[in-house]
């Protein structure tokens, strides 16, 4: 039973692991996304400010 006990506990552990490491990777896209994003918006503002 102990054994079990214990696999179980490691396989938690590591579920745990994966999904905080998933989700920094998750926030870091998010990140870069955004930013690029804001550049985007940044670009084409400036494009209509010198048309006008």
């Amino acid at each position: 039973m102990t054994y079990i006990r214990k696999r179980s506990i490691a396989l938690k552990r590591l579920a745990s692991r994966r999904l905080r490491q998933t989700r920094a990777k998750l926030r870091k896209l998010d990140l870069s996304l955004t930013i690029e994003l804001n550049f985007l918006f940044l670009k084409i503002s400036l494009t209509l400010k010198s048309r006008q």
